[in-house]
């Protein structure tokens, strides 16, 4: 499956992005996030903003492995592909709202400013 991209709404830096990841269909083909700040010089905070504006702003399905091998980013060729990015998704937020809760109640504990 192609993924269409309109180049002309992309920066600059998502371009460069883009281009590395637009032909790496399949998880077996994934892309780390060194290899591709390595190749564009995009630090890794400007790197995950920019695949976040794919995601969200240009509606490409970037997926991602965390663990294991072929790590890194990639287009899906397979819809178990999707589940198993948006299933490391789910546990990457449920571990923000575990912290947000604790932060919540300490607190509690603490006096008004």
């Amino acid at each position: 499956m192609k993924y269409s991209v309109h180049l002309k709404k992309l920066s600059e830096r998502e371009k460069r992005v883009w281009q590395i990841i637009s032909w790496r269909y399949g998880n077996e083909n994934a892309i780390t996030s060194t290899e591709i700040q390595n190749q564009t010089g995009i630090d890794r905070f400007q790197l995950a903003a920019i695949i976040q504006s794919l995601r969200l702003v240009h509606n490409v399905p970037v997926a991602s492995k965390k663990h294991g091998k072929n790590k890194g980013y990639f287009l899906p060729a397979k819809s178990t592909e999707i589940d198993l990015t948006v299933a490391d998704l789910e546990s990457q937020a449920s571990k923000l709202l575990d912290v947000a809760t604790v932060l919540w109640k300490a607190r509690k504990e603490l006096p008004e400013a």
